[in-house]
């Protein structure tokens, strides 16, 4: 199988804001920057963090600096149907609770779901990845959930 190379979409969906948004935006930036060292810039290859401007529920952050899933880009490990750019065409997976369930648009490009799984071991350790079976690199047929050890998805895929 071949390894799955993160696309960078950091001149992709990205959200215009007004002047106004604009400065309240950097605002933001920066006491997000101050408080967690993190500048949420660094991470438009694969996130749109001027999407979370666009209501107000979505403007915050935890310890992490982490925002709803709002801004994920299709690129985006776990980019869920949370996104605004979640279509039927590229539909992001499904957040319930602490348990991902990535979509078909996810599972059809060949190696991301191992990516997936090393990004959910190293960045959500205490969430469960559901992966729908049959498992196919072109797709899923069956609706159907089964959980399966992180131990299995890192070495036996």
């Amino acid at each position: 199988m071949a390894k799955y190379e993160q696309p960078d979409y950091s001149d992709k969906y990205n959200t215009k804001l007004t002047k106004e948004q604009e400065r309240a935006f950097q605002k933001m930036r920066q006491v997000v920057l101050l408080n967690t060292g993190k500048d949420i810039l660094e991470d438009r290859f694969d996130y749109d963090p001027r999407a979370m401007m666009s209501d107000i529920k979505h403007q915050k952050l935890d310890s992490r600096g982490h925002s709803s899933d709002i801004g994920k880009k299709p690129n985006h490990p776990t980019f869920s149907d949370q996104s605004i750019y979640s279509t039927k065409e590229k539909s992001g997976g499904k957040w319930e609770e602490n348990s991902y369930t990535p979509s078909p648009y996810i599972l059809s490009e060949s190696g991301r779901l191992k990516a997936l799984a090393r990004y959910m071991a190293r960045n959500e350790p205490y969430a469960q990845l559901n992966i729908p079976i049959p498992y196919s690199n072109q797709g899923v047929s069956v609706p159907m959930k089964q959980p399966l050890p992180m131990e299995y998805l890192l070495n036996g895929l």
